[in-house]
């Protein structure tokens, strides 16, 4: 049985992977995809119009923003790369983010509401078990 929202896919020779078909739905060709650093040791993407809704929801900010604000914005916009959908449903991972998210030879993908990321298979692993799933409160009206 194969999970439709998440899915492990090989790193060509150039650093191409090919997006999943559950996360390409709705993409495509030539669209911009925006990758960044997440806050987890991952890649987070968005395409270009989820990205957008984002930085609007985050909301204009000065000089005079909180320093967690113009944090947030500094990691999420200062390290992130648009690139291109192409036309076989590959995008190129840019040595930065691929860096920071320790990618070797595979990439596992997890797709999100508005969002897709992209892990270190094993990264993934530890992450999980450090990080155990705890439901509690997780609902809106407990």
């Amino acid at each position: 049985m194969r999970n439709r929202n998440s899915r492990l896919v090989k790193i060509d020779e150039k650093g191409r992977v090919f997006l999943p078909v559950s996360i390409k739905k709705g993409l495509f060709y030539g669209e911009k995809i925006i990758l960044t650093t997440g806050f987890e040791p991952c890649i987070y993407a968005f395409s270009e119009s989820s990205w957008m809704k984002l930085k609007n929801e985050i909301g204009t900010i000065t000089p005079f923003s909180s320093p967690e604000l113009k944090n947030t914005l500094r990691h999420l916009q200062g390290n992130s790369e648009e690139v291109e959908l192409d036309s076989q449903g590959r995008i190129l991972i840019p040595g930065h983010l691929f860096e920071y998210a320790r990618l070797k030879d595979s990439v596992f993908f997890i797709k999100m509401d508005t969002w897709f990321e992209l892990w270190n298979p094993e990264v993934y692993r530890n992450y999980q078990k450090e990080h155990p799933v705890r439901p509690d409160g997780i609902l809106h009206n407990e």
